[in-house]
């Protein structure tokens, strides 16, 4: 757009004539047609957001081939279950904690296989919204936004560094 030629129209001062335009505004909507104008000329302004990557304990969903993997420790862990019982039953005393530790792991995969997902450290970015005043905190593993929360004083301390 080119830049037009200034014009003033003195026959009423409460009246005003825009440039480009034929018509008279007051000066309310003159001062709002350059604001208006103005604002379209240098874009809105970016908010302001500060960045920083932390580590999470969050819900993770297993993959199909860790699920697979977990199956085949579970039928290792049963496995080794079932050889121990099976040993001389003299040595099942001394064959009790191998015995133990297997049911446990077993027990513990078998939750984890059924439940599908286990609470494991993600790592997060934390966005600083210091114009809203509020923290958007987000997994980088999925993309996923997770949650807001309001500043700390401390955040709120680093707006003025």
């Amino acid at each position: 757009m080119s830049k037009p030629d200034l014009k003033v129209i003195k026959a009423d001062p409460k009246r005003r004539v825009l440039p480009w335009d034929d018509e008279q505004l007051t000066d309310e909507a003159l001062a709002a047609e350059w604001e208006s104008r103005l604002t379209e000329m240098q874009g809105t302004p970016k908010p302001r957001i500060h960045r920083k990557r932390t580590l999470k304990h969050l819900d993770y969903i297993f993959s199909p081939e860790e699920l697979r993997d977990m199956g085949a420790d579970l039928a290792e862990a049963v496995r080794d279950k079932n050889l121990a019982e099976a040993e001389i039953a003299s040595f099942r005393k001394s064959k009790k904690p191998i015995i133990e530790a297997a049911e446990e792991r077993a027990s513990e995969l078998a939750r984890l296989i059924n439940v599908g997902s286990d609470e494991r450290p993600v790592e997060c970015e934390e966005a600083i919204n210091y114009d809203d005043g509020l923290v958007t905190i987000t997994r980088l593993d999925t993309g996923e936004e997770i949650g807001t929360r309001p500043l700390n004083p401390e955040e709120r301390q680093m707006e003025m560094l």
